[in-house]
């Protein structure tokens, strides 16, 4: 797949929170003010009518790299830890 160009992004294109990894590379879903979303207890099925969309991504830590491997929405990207 082609990469686009890296376009800017907007703080009123986004959603109210955000994912961030911590230095051992956990997950964690925060807030706009960077504070933690706390996980739920979710009942399924969800109340719905439709899915909307799916998205999803994988990080792959390397031993021995410092080098994080992402692929979201279809895109590789080479992450370097400075």
């Amino acid at each position: 797949m082609q990469c686009d160009t890296v376009k800017t992004i907007d703080e009123n294109d986004l959603l109210p929170f955000r994912i961030a990894f911590d230095k051992r590379g956990k997950p964690h879903l925060l807030d706009r003010e960077n504070r933690p979303i706390p996980p739920k207890d979710i009942e399924f099925p969800i109340e719905t009518k439709a899915i909307r969309s799916l998205e999803t991504f994988t990080i792959c830590q390397y031993a021995g790299s410092n080098y994080y491997l992402v692929k979201i929405g279809g895109y590789y990207y080479l992450v370097e830890m400075l």
